[in-house]
């Protein structure tokens, strides 16, 4: 086996990092298991049939379109600290070695300080809940069903497993959607933690994707929905006429895309509707909210 120096020793401690293993002690012996990885290079990736462009993560701003061979994008060389988008699909395929090859996003390992920043980030807001857990602004249930959404974004693994870019970018976006709900109680803090990834990069199908400014709102209306929905801010039936209107915002909304695209004017009648359903939903958490108060007095 072919042992490359780059990753090999990083990426053990990346995968102790990311999966929270740590060494066992006995009241009297201690026992030392060793263990070796390999890694293998990233795979080369080739485009075709499509329009692609280069993405900073980090900011979700396009550098500019993707070209075949070339190495440097705005007088800058090219480094895995861009990706590479689908222009239509929005899907992010790949991102670029040391040389600054394109190379598949599911095979190149990621940087030990992006995991490490990554598992900085699951502590950051593992405290805020026991935070507010403590204060008395979210209960024992919520709780735990917000550590359940972060632990599922860990699950066991072994120490063989190479930590790619696909599965830490994956990783954040979900700890992008544990934030949004800490978001929802008045007394969260707001700058607990640093996003290692724009926020708009989710994961759909296990695909991470930059949707549109539309569809990214669509995704954060329904989330909302649901989470003032299990957290006792709506009621059933606000619920219900909720989903029901975005039901019928998403059928405008695929009739309006029938050609591959929406044009500004139907654009901004989604935009419209949109904004009729999140004051309709911020007054019924307002209505519910207020009830609750006056049953607690």
């Amino acid at each position: 086996m072919r042992r490359i120096s780059n990753y090999g020793g990083p990426l053990l401690a990346v995968c102790l990092t990311l999966t929270g293993l740590a060494p066992v002690l006995a009241d009297t012996t201690e026992t030392v298991t060793t263990r070796t990885t390999t890694s293998v290079a990233p795979a080369p990736l080739t485009l075709s049939g499509s329009t692609y462009v280069v993405v900073d993560p980090l900011s979700g701003a396009i550098k500019g379109d993707y070209i075949s061979g070339t190495r440097v994008i705005d007088g800058l060389p090219l480094s895995n600290s861009y990706v590479v988008m689908d222009k239509v699909s929005r899907r992010m395929v790949g991102t670029f070695d040391a040389n600054g090859n394109l190379v598949d996003i599911s095979s190149v390992p990621a940087a030990s300080n992006f995991v490490v920043s990554i598992d900085s980030r699951r502590t950051g807001l593992e405290r805020e809940i026991d935070r507010l857990l403590a204060a008395g602004q979210i209960t024992s249930a919520q709780a735990a069903a917000m550590r359940g959404d972060i632990g599922n974004l860990f699950p066991e693994t072994t120490l063989s497993r190479t930590v790619t870019y696909t599965n830490a970018m994956a990783v954040d976006a979900g700890l992008n959607t544990v934030e949004s709900r800490l978001r929802l109680f008045p007394l969260a803090q707001k700058t607990y933690t640093s996003k290692v990834i724009m926020p708009k990069f989710v994961t759909i199908n296990g695909q991470v994707v930059l949707p549109d400014a539309l569809t990214y709102r669509k995704m954060q209306l329904e989330r909302r929905m649901e989470d003032e929905f299990a957290f006792g801010h709506l009621t059933k039936d606000q619920f219900t006429q909720l989903k029901t209107d975005m039901v019928e915002i998403s059928s405008k909304d695929a009739s309006y895309r029938a050609a591959g695209s929406i044009n500004d004017a139907n654009a901004a009648l989604e935009a419209a509707d949109l904004n009729a359903l999140q004051a309709k939903m911020e007054q019924y958490v307002a209505s519910v909210n207020a009830t609750m108060r006056i049953g607690n007095k």
